[in-house]
């Protein structure tokens, strides 16, 4: 894009990249002859100078480049971020909604912007999906619907319980999309209506699927894998965690654990003796709403038999300790 392009900036955290003149005359020699090659070469500015038309707001910035590089206008000691450049994502904190506009060559500023305009434009686009900078991410290598790959060229739709679309992916792979960002509300507005904590499903080219999905925390990554359609969830679907009793009990060589999850998400099944100590880990995935059936062979992590005695079994779903149940292994 044109490097006077305006970048509408909102009070807080923002992520930006450096738009820079190609013909400019500061850039970083790769081949050390001094003569700008602008094939091989890349151009640069100082901070100061590439966010000059925001610097009255501008709190602080940072990137990464081999290390945490930050810059603090105004500041001596500490800033270690010398120049601005492409290929790099910047982070920009701001005390108020501006625009960032970068200069041209020759140092002249780009037009002047009526920022409430701009930002009041930059949000009434329309958009397949209305995103928040709140989200998770959904992914699949193998996804299936009703046991069929599902098609390239098929749409995939996130919808909290209300209906509103919170998420959109058209697959250009069978059976592969991602990483879909689903977006939930943020900093109390509502936009999307959903929030850490709430279940959404899936439609699959329209086909609302039976699976409920938690959104979890910001940036968290989330696996599909097979889906089923059904018009809506499940009715004896659990409303919450859930860990059964182990059966048989007392066992030998092998037993089964139930759990039940309202919504499917990361689980785990994690065996101990009486010491505290882990013994196995008889499950750790990805887990479907409703129940799942895990069995347990007796063998340690190591692969030997587990030895007579009490053990603990505990399910961790949606990064909480959920319960813990005792069982007897009798040889």
């Amino acid at each position: 894009v044109e490097v006077t392009t305006p970048l509408p900036l909102y009070t807080g955290w923002n992520l930006v990249s450096y738009l820079p003149d190609p013909f400019t005359e500061t850039f970083k020699d790769i081949n050390g002859n001094g003569v700008f090659d602008p094939g091989i070469d890349i151009p640069v500015a100082p901070p100061e100078e590439a966010w000059g038309s925001i610097l009255s707001n501008l709190e602080i910035a940072y990137t990464y480049d081999g290390g945490p590089l930050v810059y603090i206008p105004g500041d001596t000691l500490f800033n270690t971020l010398d120049l601005v450049e492409p290929c790099l994502g910047y982070w920009l904190k701001v005390s108020d909604n501006d625009v960032l506009t970068y200069p041209t060559t020759g140092g002249l500023s780009a037009p002047e912007y009526d920022i409430e305009a701009l930002l009041a434009s930059a949000k009434s686009v329309e958009k397949v999906v209305e995103p928040t900078r709140s989200w998770v991410n959904l992914y699949s290598y193998n996804l299936t619907l009703d046991n069929l790959a599902v098609s390239a060229g098929a749409i995939v739709t996130a919808r909290s319980v209300d209906g509103t679309k919170i998420g959109h992916f058209e697959l250009t792979e069978s059976g592969q999309f991602g990483f879909m960002p689903v977006y939930a509300d943020l900093l109390g507005e509502q936009v999307t209506g959903i929030s850490k904590g709430d279940v959404f499903f899936l439609e699959i080219d329209g086909i609302r699927t039976r699976e409920e999905f938690s959104w979890t925390d910001q940036g968290a990554l989330i696996e599909v894998a097979a889906l089923t359609s059904g018009g809506s969830p499940d009715d004896n679907l659990p409303k919450s965690f859930s860990l059964s009793q182990n059966y048989p009990n007392p066992f030998n060589p092998s037993t089964t654990i139930n759990f039940s999850l309202p919504a499917a998400g990361q689980a785990r099944i994690e065996i101990f003796n009486l010491l505290g100590q882990i013994v196995a880990i008889p499950f750790d995935g990805m887990a479907d709403a409703g129940e799942t059936k895990v069995i347990w062979d007796g063998r340690t992590l190591s692969g030997e038999t587990a030895a007579s005695g009490i053990y603990l079994y505990r399910l961790t779903a949606d990064n909480r300790q959920i319960e813990t149940k005792k069982m007897t292994l009798l040889k």
